[in-house]
């Protein structure tokens, strides 16, 4: 089995921003990811900044070209806010 890339995001969200975020990543991008291919996604967050950080396993980079992964922001509104 192949060893897997580790992506990170992290970002300072606003105070108002926190809930709609962790309800979008957990009911829509978190799971499209998975079906594109990710390995695992999973989202903390922090006291300090930057507050919120998504880390990600992937078999390979080449999973960012990918179809399945491109669709789910092509069908995903919430990203433009993102």
């Amino acid at each position: 089995m192949p060893k897997p890339l580790i992506y990170m995001v992290r970002a300072d969200l606003d105070d108002d921003y926190v809930l709609p975020h962790h309800a979008w990543y957990a009911r829509k991008h978190a799971p499209d990811n998975m079906a594109a291919g990710f390995w695992s996604a999973r989202g903390y967050d922090s006291a300090v900044s930057p507050n919120m950080w998504n880390i990600y396993e992937v078999p390979d980079a080449e999973i960012f070209s990918s179809e399945a992964y491109n669709a789910g922001h092509k069908s995903d509104p919430f990203l433009a806010t993102a």
